[in-house]
């Protein structure tokens, strides 16, 4: 997942490059592209977590203290 984001962040990065060399009133754009692939990566991570402690509660752990 994170070499995926890694991927569409450069092609955003040099697509807001381009829209701004074109237009300099886009500056913005690649501040909201990296916000956007942030909160992708934030939801992700919470669905991870919620995925690994609520879903796997009843199994047996992997690792125990001895």
């Amino acid at each position: 997942i994170i070499t995926y984001v890694g991927s569409v962040m450069s092609f955003l990065g040099v697509l807001g490059l381009e829209l701004y060399r074109s237009d300099d009133r886009v500056w913005y754009l690649d501040a909201v592209f990296g916000l956007v692939c942030g909160f992708f990566l934030c939801a992700f991570g919470i669905k991870l977590m919620v995925d690994m402690t609520c879903h796997f509660k009843n199994k047996e752990p992997l690792l125990t203290a001895s």
